[in-house]
């Protein structure tokens, strides 16, 4: 069985609708993403959730500043995403869920074609008929073979050891 420091070599990226028409939608979004998260995190994978990384950045001081004037315009936030993107060892698409517009999310979209131009693994989120997320054989297939080819960074090695051993 792989160990949680060779687990932590794979690095998932989750990919899912951020933008909504309400609030509470988006914040219904951040929450799918985060949950995912946590799942991925417990089973000992290094995680991305970009809906974490820039959650309520698109407000400031109570007022939304999305404005393709403005340099923090949506588009910037995509284009942060994509670059965190081409780093992950494997993007986890979480299963598309009917929002308030009742649309597909565009930004997933074009992260699984960068995803897939870039040959990074796609796994998607499988869901019971309660729309609980299902063990996923894929993804864990997809990060054996990670753990077993992708060098880590000896430095990187020195500090996660050191934290495994201290009393942190």
């Amino acid at each position: 069985m792989t160990g949680v420091k060779e687990k932590l070599k794979v690095l998932i990226y989750v990919s899912g609708p951020y933008t909504d028409k309400t609030k509470e939608s988006i914040e219904k979004n951040i929450e799918n993403a985060r949950n995912a998260g946590i799942r991925l995190s417990k089973k000992g994978y290094s995680v991305i959730i970009p809906h974490m990384n820039t959650a309520y950045f698109d407000e400031h001081n109570g007022q939304f500043i999305e404005d393709s004037k403005t340099e923090l315009s949506g588009k910037f936030w995509l284009a942060q995403d994509f670059e965190l993107l081409s780093r992950c060892d494997i993007v986890y698409v979480l299963k598309e869920r009917h929002n308030q517009s009742n649309e597909r999310s565009v930004g997933t979209d074009m992260e699984v074609r960068l995803a897939k131009e870039l040959g990074i693994p796609i796994v998607h989120e499988v869901c019971d008929e309660k729309d609980k997320p299902l063990e996923d054989t894929l993804l864990l297939n997809h990060a054996e073979n990670i753990i077993k080819t992708k060098k880590r960074n000896p430095a990187v090695c020195k500090f996660i050891d050191e934290i495994f051993r201290s009393s942190y």
